[in-house]
């Protein structure tokens, strides 16, 4: 395929090197001569493994080229590949003026076209970039607009192209991707077409758990050294479990969560940590977190103008009479303190008359019913520890 490279930095050197040689035909740009200079005499970034001999390597084989300006090297091209700067501005955002001037300057360009190219965008954007400001930029062009994060690692950018864990496509129509995954079609790795807004999110969120992950081996290394262990040994301890802990386990958005095992022992490894002068503050947030997810959703609820609640059972999961921490107890609370009917078994109508001595639901707040159908039936909004939360079923 006939691939035009848009910005020659780290990234963009790296997707020019590592397309051409996956025998795609590459033209690189930047608006930095010295930049396309080094392009086609394999000075690519020093500390990009490999990158140097890949340049070369496309430029003998007659598939690397560069080109004085984007017109030269975007008018024959079937995709375009976005890879310039989106540095953070002082207010805590991407800076998105060379993204934006790009596609600003392609529009006319690819106008000529006799089919449409595919515009991808692989520079860092923020959430909704995509959908606002570039999608008004191409309103009425035939031009396919595509995000396509690069999930490269510095210093690492060639191994991590060719050998990726996933590919991420986002595209407002779903044929728009067919061009990408051509290109990408040598890599063995899954390829996960999505709309512009989630793969946008998903970049940022990659960075977002790696940031996370960082921090908190080096908040549960720094309680290790207070109480005199190793915290390599309890770090590969708790890597060691491939079922739980590095898996998909807990990594699925819902609920927050309950229980009477997460809250305590979070709570007892930071009160431990202090008594040895250790601070946790990343620690310290998640139970911060969970409790004010678990009051905007009592919020929302009550902003929707739901008048009624079934719960279907009040233990902390499915499968356990434990009451201790749940979060369904809680939000049951919650509901009957906005003024929103709950309804439950008579079971966990005593549980919740127990946990909330102050209020017997003399004001009318508070219904019991006997059968699960009843509950489905009647109340607008139902929760269970068996399936979370979902509307009534309107099916008779």
């Amino acid at each position: 395929m006939r691939v035009c490279v848009v910005g020659l930095g780290r990234m963009g050197a790296a997707t020019a090197a590592c397309l051409a040689h996956l025998r795609h035909q590459v033209v690189g740009v930047d608006r930095d001569p010295a930049r396309v200079d080094a392009l086609l005499h394999g000075g690519g970034p020093a500390v990009e493994r490999k990158l140097a001999h890949l340049l070369r390597e496309g430029k003998k084989a007659g598939r690397l080229s560069g080109a004085s300006t984007l017109e030269q090297a975007a008018s024959h091209s079937e995709i375009i590949l976005v890879c310039v700067d989106t540095p953070v501005t002082g207010r805590g955002m991407f800076n998105v003026r060379n993204v934006v001037d790009v596609c600003r300057r392609l529009r006319p360009i690819v106008a000529k076209a006799r089919r449409a190219p595919v515009i991808a965008i692989r520079s860092t954007l923020a959430p909704g970039t995509s959908a606002g400001t570039l999608a008004a930029l191409y309103d009425g062009c035939r031009i396919r607009l595509c995000v396509n994060p690069d999930f490269t690692r510095e210093g690492h950018a060639v191994s991590d192209f060719m050998e990726p864990g996933r590919i991420v496509i986002g595209v407002s129509r779903k044929s728009d991707s067919k061009p990408l995954k051509h290109l990408y079609q040598p890599l063995e790795a899954p390829i996960f077409v999505t709309g512009w807004t989630e793969a946008e999110l998903v970049k940022v969120a990659d960075n977002a758990f790696h940031a996370l992950k960082i921090t908190f081996a080096n908040e549960i290394a720094s309680i290790c050294r207070a109480f005199g262990t190793n915290p390599e040994t309890v770090m590969s301890l708790l890597r060691a479990d491939r079922k739980l802990n590095i898996a998909e386990a807990y990594l699925k958005p819902g609920l927050p969560f309950g229980g009477p095992c997460l809250s305590k022992d979070i709570s007892v490894l930071i009160r431990s940590a202090r008594k040895r002068g250790v601070r946790t503050a990343l620690l310290q947030s998640i139970l911060r977190s969970n409790d004010s997810q678990i009051g905007t959703i009592a919020d929302e609820i009550a902003r929707s103008g739901v008048r009624s609640v079934g719960f279907l059972g009040l233990s902390f999961k499915a499968g356990v009479m434990d009451l201790r921490g749940s979060l369904y107890l809680e939000l049951a609370r919650r509901f009957r303190s906005r003024g929103i009917k709950v309804l439950c078994s008579h079971y966990d109508e005593k549980a919740l008359i127990e946990d909330d001595a102050s209020n017997l639901g003399a004001d009318g707040n508070f219904a019991t019913a006997q059968a699960r159908r009843k509950i489905s039936r009647e109340a607008d909004l139902v929760f269970s520890p068996s399936f979370g939360m979902r509307p009534r079923s309107r099916a008779r």
